[in-house]
Formats: C-alpha cells, sequence, structure tokens
C-alpha cells in the first residue's frame, strides 16, 4: 500500500427543503493539501448544520464562529487570519 501525498477535491453539496427551496454549497480545495481537506471537512457538517438558516448573512456568521471555535487556525500559522 502507498500513502496518498495530496489530500484535497471540489466540494458540492445541497440541501432541498420541505418548502422547495434548495440551498448549495460549493468550493474548490484541489490542490491546497491536508488543510483544505480538513476544512472541507468541517464545511460539510457546517453546511448540514446549518443549511436552514434562512439569512445567508447568518448562516456565515455562524459557521465562521463555529470554524474559529475549532482552532483550525493552528494549521495555519504561516498566514494571518
Amino acid at each position: 500500500m502507498k500513502t496518498a501525498t495530496e489530500v484535497g477535491g471540489d466540494y458540492s453539496d445541497f440541501k432541498l427543503h420541505t418548502d422547495g427551496t434548495l440551498t448549495v454549497g460549493i468550493g474548490d480545495a484541489t490542490g491546497y493539501g491536508m488543510q483544505a481537506g480538513i476544512m472541507v471537512s468541517a464545511t460539510k457538517s457546517l453546511f448540514h448544520a446549518l443549511a436552514d438558516e434562512p439569512s445567508l448573512v447568518q448562516f456565515l456568521k455562524k459557521g465562521t464562529k463555529a470554524i474559529k471555535a475549532m482552532g483550525l487556525h493552528k494549521m495555519y500559522k504561516h498566514l494571518r487570519l
């Protein structure tokens, strides 16, 4: 068995609400390494947890707050976040 040297990929997800509204999430994590793969995993979980939020602004605020609380910024010590 040979281990992977890169992790990543495009992210797409959707949720069809009972009222017929479709919420879609897309992103690009290809070629950005393990940090991007971890961020995609966190984003997918948050998408499903917050997809019922009717306000995009509130969706982004809640998602940002949750990602900050996860301490993922420690993976990006070379960047100013």
